[in-house]
């Protein structure tokens, strides 16, 4: 499994590597797939698929002429998804049920077999006596008669017909679907004629109704024009109007007299207003009257005031000349009093001129303005008039309007019902199918090997996410923290005969043993100090090749240096078998039982510089052995005079032996088997060894698949041909 951080961007690489890793299993799963599709499709009744075209134009029934007023191309639309769900409903189904002969077609009703009875039917076909087994046929068809047979056919009818239409066209594709290809053909093409001869029918009835409408339509509407013409000539009769238009005008005329001369009036009145009102005040006083200026500036008044002021003048030159008594001044005093009496007379009647005439303007403006309303009121009377007339003559025109128009539709309707419009015909009949529709097998086979592998791929990719095993040297040195020494390719199954124990003896330049020296490498790296003499070599479960790690160790080892191997797993001792040694040679148990004194009566040379201790006979306690001071002592014994001591433990997961043991030692090998170690059981054993204060050296991926590693590139693998 891949062990980078589920949050980081998917490695395609590491995919694609998982992919060929499973790549044989997800050809399994396809081929599988594919095999269970075949099977299916091979055992399916095949279906035919026939199809016609049709061709349907909008167009509407204009019957009264006002459509075009507010069509949109909404109508079209739902027009089509009308014609579509007409093609599709059971009436119309029902209608092409009709034309078909079923007699030829007995097995319409019945439904296909399932797969199961396809394979069950071909089995008693060919093994009579295992029907039995299966039991009866569930696929018979109830006999069915009169309606309840009609409307299973007309079900099964619309479930077989399919309208598709043509997208930015007027054209609908119709299908028909069923196991019998002329009967596909006759019902698809029965479909079509159904439809186009209920076009028709429903053209005819709708113009039927029309005609119906309209004829009821046009008697209402001739009665109602008759009543509107009535009464538009009997209001003129009781209005006495014979042409409003001239009766107008007329007054017009006159309304536009009488306010001129209102106007003019009105200035004349508005002129004498001011000196009507100054001798209105003034009264009859002459001394008030002169001092008016429009009575002053009058001709007569001018002419008697002359006529006064020479009087008077006359009266101021006799006066110093003679007396009051003369008779030239009686005579000029006379005359003056005359003066006056002309003068102050004149000045009243210019006055009363002056209202006169200002009385005169007033009674003109009034009765000018009496004349103009008067005039206004009878051209108001004359527009009630013509509009009550107006009124009365536009419904008359209209009623007479819609009665033509009725009258012009009622006879194109009764003449439509004779001629009928095609708004919908085949453009291309159905056909007798030359091949089946459904199932496609080649569709279906080549889906089953996509979507097989597809899953395969899954099925890998999942597989390989929940797997838990170290898979390379970079996995485990990621999860452990510590060094790869090396990752060693799986040497062979053959654990007897000393094949695999001595693999660095007998095969030199294998990658096995070049992966051993890599190892025994890495230990002299980290053993810089030389202080490292004991290495304990182990593995956190069985069979993860431990033991033939620390033989091959130790041969690799003793080309350098002098070796001891000692075999520590006190419950399943096999080092001896391993080396070669036969029988049950003496080791550690008989040395710590004191059956044997010296070391060199244990220790067994199977090798050049390589001696091995075995552990002898059976000892009941491996645990009380280990943690003893003996064992220590023997330990120490025996290792006097070896350059290096590489021990071969039991796992460290069953048994604490190993734990007890790394007390003993200066450092540890620890050994994970390829694809098979979990990466928590690797984990909880570093921390149980970690407690023990031993350090672990580095780690060891053991049994690789070489074709698995190379593909996967794991840094810490070669391949065999790199040393060959």
């Amino acid at each position: 499994m891949s062990l980078e951080p589920r949050g980081e961007t998917i490695n395609l690489l590491t995919q694609f590597k998982t992919v060929l890793e499973y790549k044989w299993q997800i050809v399994g799963v396809a081929i599988i797939a594919i095999a269970v599709t075949a099977l299916a499709v091979f055992s399916i009744t095949p279906i035919y698929r026939a199809t016609n075209s049709i061709a349907i134009e909008y167009r509407q029934n204009n019957v009264l002429g006002v459509a075009d007023v507010y069509e949109t191309g909404a109508g079209a639309n739902s027009y089509y998804a009308t014609q579509l769900a007409v093609l599709r409903s059971r009436d119309m189904a029902e209608k092409a049920v009709t034309r078909i002969e079923w007699e030829r077609y007995p097995d319409f009703l019945k439904s296909a077999p399932s797969i199961f009875e396809t394979i069950k039917s071909r089995i008693t076909d060919e093994f009579p006596e295992l029907a039995p087994i299966f039991g009866a046929d569930k696929s018979a068809v109830v006999e069915l008669t009169g309606v309840a047979l009609l409307q299973a056919r007309i079900n099964a009818f619309v479930a077989a017909t399919q309208v598709e239409p043509v997208i930015n066209t007027q054209v609908v594709k119709v299908h028909f679907l069923a196991k019998n290809p002329v009967l596909a053909m006759e019902s698809a093409n029965a479909l079509a004629e159904a439809y186009i001869e209920s076009g028709f029918e429903a053209q005819f009835e709708a113009a039927r109704r029309a005609t119906e409408w309209l004829n009821e339509r046009l008697s209402g509407v001739k009665g109602r024009l008759a009543e509107s013409e009535s009464a538009l000539q009997e209001f003129r009769e009781q209005q006495n109007i014979l042409n409003i238009g001239s009766g107008k005008s007329v007054l017009e005329a006159e309304l536009t007299d009488n306010m001129q001369r209102l106007r003019d009036a009105e200035r004349a009145k508005n002129q004498l207003q001011n000196t009507y009102a100054q001798i209105r005040q003034a009264g009859d006083l002459p001394y008030l009257l002169q001092q008016i200026s429009v009575l002053v500036e009058d001709e007569l008044v001018r002419s008697t005031k002359q006529g006064f002021l020479v009087a008077e003048q006359e009266v101021s030159q006799l006066t110093p000349r003679y007396g009051p008594k003369h008779p030239a001044m009686i005579k000029a005093q006379a005359r003056l009093m005359e003066a006056r009496e002309a003068f102050q007379q004149q000045l009243r009647r210019a006055a009363q001129g002056i209202r006169s005439k200002y009385q005169i303007a007033e009674k003109n403006v009034r009765s000018l303005s009496e004349a103009v309303e008067k005039t206004r009121q009878q051209i108001r009377a004359l527009d009630r008039q013509d509009y009550s007339m107006q009124v009365l003559a536009r419904e008359a025109d209209a009623n007479s309007q819609l009665y033509d128009t009725i009258l012009k539709r009622f006879k194109e309707a009764d003449l439509s019902g004779d001629f009928q419009t095609l708004k919908a015909r085949v453009i291309d009949p159905a056909i007798l199918p030359a091949r089946p529709h459904l199932p496609n097998k080649r569709r279906a086979l080549m889906f089953a090997a996509f979507f097989g592998a597809l899953g395969g791929i899954g099925l890998a990719l999942v597989r390989n996410h929940l797997d838990a095993s170290i898979k390379t040297g970079d996995d485990l040195e990621q999860i452990s923290g510590k060094p790869v020494f090396a990752s060693v390719p799986e040497a062979g199954r053959r654990l007897l005969g000393g094949s695999v124990a001595k693999m660095v003896e007998d095969k030199p330049r294998s990658a096995f043993s070049e992966g051993i020296r890599t190892i025994r490498t890495g230990v002299l790296l980290s053993d810089l100090d030389k202080n490292k003499r004991r290495i304990l070599v182990t593995s956190a479960l069985p069979q993860e090749g431990k033991s033939s790690v620390a033989t091959n160790l130790a041969l690799a080892f003793a080309q350098m240096e002098k070796v001891l191997l000692v075999d520590c797993d006190l419950r399943k001792p096999n080092l001896a078998k391993y080396m070669g040694l036969k029988g049950s040679p003496v080791g550690i148990s008989d040395m710590l039982r004191g059956d044997v004194d010296r070391k060199n009566l244990a220790v067994h040379q199977v090798a050049p510089n390589v001696d091995l201790l075995p552990v002898g006979k059976h000892l009941p306690s491996p645990g009380q052995v280990l943690t003893s001071d003996r064992f220590r002592q023997l330990l120490d014994e025996v290792s006097e005079g070896y350059d290096r001591v590489i021990i071969d433990s039991a796992p460290c997961n069953p048994v604490s032996d190993t734990l007890l043991l790394a007390s003993h030692v200066d450092g540890v090998v620890f050994v994970v088997r390829y694809d098979s170690t979990n990466i928590k059981v690797v984990q909880t054993v570093l921390k149980k060894i970690a407690k023990s204060q031993t350090p672990v050296l580095g780690m060891v991926l053991n049994r690789v698949d070489h074709k698995r590693a190379m593909q996967s590139g794991d840094s810490y693998y070669y391949g065999d041909g790199y040393y060959s």
